[in-house]
């Protein structure tokens, strides 16, 4: 058997094509014509019409379709081919998973799948994509070229009528969903108010050429059904009348006769299509999610807040002079927001302020309310603040007021690309998560930053306008300046339990991405051996100090505890810096803040291939910049800082040129700058 694949590119695939030609090479069955057909962007033709004519070129016993971003398991045509031998003259539909990743990493995870929760759903009329169609039953189809979105319907329906489908339940086709729907969507992703009149259109074509048009009937009613009042689905809910009459319009010429099929609120939400009574659809569809929210509202205290919130606490008056705080989702009292804190309850005594913390019981300097991010005082406060100062993304729930400020202060200067400069997104939602960042980073008013390496950077990866970014420095690295560091730093040892006659090593590595046990939960594996530190105990004490997304993850035996405190939880990281001598770190932002205070700095990157070069890529080159030496084992870590002078030595000016480029605008007086640059706001 031979097969044809015929692969519609409307563009370059943003660089996926290669990927997609790349996973058909690499399957054991061999006997395979590709056929690409691309698009003219100049004169551009359409999806259909590329199909239409790779099938005028098909010759093979067998033709599959393809999009050029989307690649294939490993051995997905092995299994499908192997479905055709038995069942000759059938359809083989290779089942097809969303995929937000790269095809070489989605070879890792193959089998393992953690990031694909969502099967692409069974409906036999959604796509051609991934099916091994016996060529002889594509004799007189074609797809509609004056579709640009569902030309598949009718050329579906047409086909199904010919044979059966059989499911190839071992192979996976992978359909790239793009993680950039703001600049780079797929046709899937693309918002076009004409969707609805082309859905509407292609199914009442699929149903005229049909002799028995039941399937696209019922299709129609579970179409509606599931996008009204199935689960907590409330797409229908933001339709227009237009749309809604769409529908009303194309149940009642064409899907009545299925509506006996249904029971209950689905027939009650059908019926009403079918009449034409638009009102009542959107009043069943809200009483069934009201009744959903009820039960929300007994079951969660966080729903219960969040109707306060925006029944009443966001038609309240915004309160002049009351500025809240909010540091890592209140996990600390820390970071740039504790500077501007600290600076202004000296500046401007006469503003009334607020901390968000989980734990109240942080002590805090100054006149400062303390408020439980768990409470309905935090969601008042957040909701009737003139200034809101944070250091990571605002709540997902939060909607910025008339008269009300947002100043964004971020947690660090990056090398790891971040949001619109990530090819492949592994944080929680990811497929929201480009989209969601660009609103919120719209409710920002204003941005701080670094240096001008940060600004360029968070420009291009947030897609930031830069008049509204303050080239400060950062007011978390005022404290690095003070000049009572060392009696600082002494005190600290004290109160921690430190040994003082040891020099004290700080490691602090960030998260990985792809580590996830679920939504926003992060694990993390110790990759810097213990045991061979320990040899160095007699000079040594460590100190671990882990992303706060990963904070909680790290269990020490009673053996390592004698020359490693885990810090992990500790409020604030600058504390840290003022009583270590030496960092290890790895692609975390502290070695920026560090190299203000000119001491030793090492990077344990075991895994740098795979972090640059699959789960985020850097702004520069590590290898080239870094203001000190690159390891990859535990025992060049444990060499070097047995000779830690000579390494300090080897990299100074390496680390000079570092300090000069992302170190020059902190001077201990980033706080003022940003307090008087967000007062002319």
């Amino acid at each position: 058997m031979t097969l044809d694949i015929i692969i519609a590119c409307l563009d370059d695939g943003n660089g996926y094509l290669q990927e997609c030609l790349d996973s058909i090479s690499a399957q054991a069955f061999k006997d395979i014509t590709i056929i690409l057909e691309k698009d003219d962007p100049q004169a551009p033709r359409g999806v259909a019409a590329m199909r239409n004519k790779g099938l005028q070129s098909a010759g093979s016993d067998y033709v599959m379709f393809m999009d050029c971003d989307d690649y294939l398991s490993r051995t997905a045509l092995t299994s499908a081919m192997y479905e055709a031998l038995k069942n000759p003259g059938s359809i083989i539909r290779i089942p097809r998973k969303r995929s937000l990743h790269k095809y070489s990493v989605q070879l890792v995870n193959e089998g393992v799948e953690r990031d694909l929760r969502e099967n692409m759903p069974r409906s036999f009329y959604d796509t051609c994509l991934g099916q091994l169609i016996p060529r002889r039953l594509l004799e007189g189809l074609s797809f509609e070229e004056n579709y640009r979105y569902y030309s598949d319907i009718p050329f579906l329906a047409r086909l199904y009528e010919r044979t059966d489908v059989v499911i190839a339940e071992d192979a996976r086709y992978y359909k790239r969903v793009h993680n950039d729907p703001v600049n780079y969507p797929s046709l899937d992703q693309e918002i076009n108010p004409e969707r609805f009149t082309e859905y509407c259109a292609a199914m009442r074509l699929a149903a005229a050429g049909m002799s028995d048009p039941r399937p696209i009937q019922d299709y129609i009613c579970q179409f509606l059904i599931s996008r009204t009042i199935v689960g907590r689905s409330q797409k229908a809910a933001g339709w227009s009348d237009r749309d809604m009459n769409s529908f009303a319009a194309l149940v009642k010429e064409v899907a009545a006769p299925a509506i006996g099929d249904f029971n209950g609120e689905s027939k009650r939400v059908l019926t009403a299509f079918k009449n034409g009574r638009i009102k009542k659809v959107r009043r069943l569809i809200r009483l069934h999610h009201r009744r959903l929210k009820l039960h929300d509202l007994f079951r969660s205290a966080h729903q219960r807040r969040l109707l306060f919130y925006n029944k009443l606490f966001r038609r309240l008056p915004v309160k002049k002079d009351l500025v809240m705080f909010s540091s890592f989702f209140g996990r600390n009292y820390a970071d740039s927001p504790r500077a501007i804190y600290e600076y202004m309850a000296v500046n401007y005594p006469g503003k009334k302020y607020v901390w968000a913390l989980n734990d109240t019981r942080i002590e805090l300097p100054g006149h400062c309310k303390r408020v439980d991010t768990h409470t309905l005082k935090y969601f008042r406060y957040l909701a009737t603040a003139e200034l809101f100062v944070t250091n990571v993304r605002q709540p997902e729930w939060y909607v910025k007021r008339e008269g009300a400020k947002l100043l964004q202060t971020w947690h660090g200067t990056p090398l790891k690309r971040l949001v619109f400069d990530l090819q492949d997104v592994y944080a929680a939602k990811p497929l929201e998560y480009k989209r969601f960042f660009f609103r919120q980073a719209c409710e920002w008013d204003a941005l701080v930053s670094d240096n001008a390496f940060s600004t360029a950077a968070f420009q291009s990866a947030f897609r930031y306008p830069k008049e509204k970014i303050i080239e400060t420095g950062y007011p978390r690295n005022d404290i690095l300046f003070a000049p009572d560091i060392r009696d600082r730093a002494e005190a600290l040892k004290k109160k921690l339990g430190l040994p003082l006659n040891k020099k004290t090593v700080l490691y602090a590595p960030t998260w990985r991405d792809d580590e996830t046990e679920g939504i926003a939960e992060y694990g993390f594996t110790l990759k810097l051996d213990l045991k061979k530190l320990k040899k160095l105990s007699d000079r040594y004490h460590f100190i671990l100090r882990t992303h706060y997304l990963i904070s909680e993850n790290l269990n020490l035996t009673e053996d390592e505890k004698r020359f490693v405190t885990d810090l992990s939880s500790y409020n604030d990281i600058a504390e840290l810096y003022l009583l270590s001598d030496v960092l290890i770190t790895d692609y975390s932002s502290t070695f920026f803040d560090y190299a203000n205070l000119n001491r030793p700095i090492l990077f344990y990157v075991y895994d740098l291939e795979k972090y640059r070069d699959e789960l985020h890529g850097f702004y520069f080159d590590m290898e080239e910049e870094c203001p000190g030496p690159l390891y990859r084992r535990t025992e060049e870590v444990v060499d070097a800082l047995r000779d830690i002078d000579a390494v300090s030595a080897e990299y100074a000016q390496r680390y000079e040129a570092f300090r000069q480029k992302y170190c020059s605008l902190d001077d201990g007086h980033a706080s003022k700058r940003v307090v008087s640059a967000v007062m002319r706001l």
